[in-house]
């Protein structure tokens, strides 16, 4: 387990907390533990189990959800797929000929 991975919950637990604006003693109270638990869970003297940090950060009002990394990236190719198929289904308009006024009237303007 690397560091990041021992910090992983102590800062889900914090963010979750924070943005409900609960203190700790709050927030342990709605898990039903006991606020020195959740203190050493956000300091990471503690680790939580994933049952456990899910419950805290329901009780937060918060969802835990595992992601995959590459979601994004789909998302956004599938997104970009969709765009391009709109764009080639619009009309086109033939632009026509491209003019360019004689050097004597770009000159004459300036």
């Amino acid at each position: 387990m690397t560091q990041d991975d021992e910090r992983f919950a102590a800062e889900v637990l914090r963010a979750a907390r924070r943005r409900a604006d609960m203190s700790q003693r709050a927030l342990a109270s709605a898990a039903g533990v006991a606020p020195s638990v959740l203190s050493a869970y956000e300091t990471g003297a503690r680790q939580p189990s994933a049952k456990m940090l899910a419950r805290l950060v329901r009780a937060a009002g918060a969802r835990l959800a595992v992601v995959e990394r590459d979601s994004d990236r789909q998302r956004q190719k599938a997104v970009l797929e969709q765009v391009v198929g709109m764009a080639s289904a619009l009309p086109r308009r033939d632009p026509g000929p491209l003019t360019i006024p004689p050097f004597r009237q770009l000159a004459s303007r300036g």
